[in-house]
């Protein structure tokens, strides 16, 4: 089973919880519907979680087989990778933070 970024932070955030609600992981880690609607499907097929009313939690037999596998889901480090950053903005060697400025080209805008 290949497990997605969201998948992780579903997971770690279960077992932080223990009843998750739907919204306030959206709000905090900026996931799309897609991908809230992506993960509770394929695991509530598989009896791992259960949805009511706007919230998850695990199931008895999510939390063994959480348990099977938290080596690789709780334990290893995840990245929630935000491409926009990375792409616009990086370091110098004098450790300040350059942002690209061919957005005021784009725009029409003189620096």
């Amino acid at each position: 089973m290949n497990l997605y970024d969201e998948d992780i932070i579903f997971f770690k955030e279960l077992v932080n919880s223990g009843l998750l609600e739907i919204y306030s992981v959206h709000v905090k880690y900026h996931l799309s519907p897609f991908q809230i609607v992506r993960f509770i499907d394929t695991y509530q097929k598989l009896e791992l979680i259960k949805y009511y009313q706007g919230s998850i939690s695990l199931t008895d037999q999510g939390r063994s087989w959480l348990l099977a596998n938290r080596n690789y889901i709780l334990l290893k480090r995840h990245k929630f990778a935000d491409p926009f950053t990375k792409k616009n903005v990086f370091e110098n060697e004098n450790k300040r933070i350059r942002f690209d400025k061919s957005i005021y080209r784009l725009l029409g805008q003189r620096n």
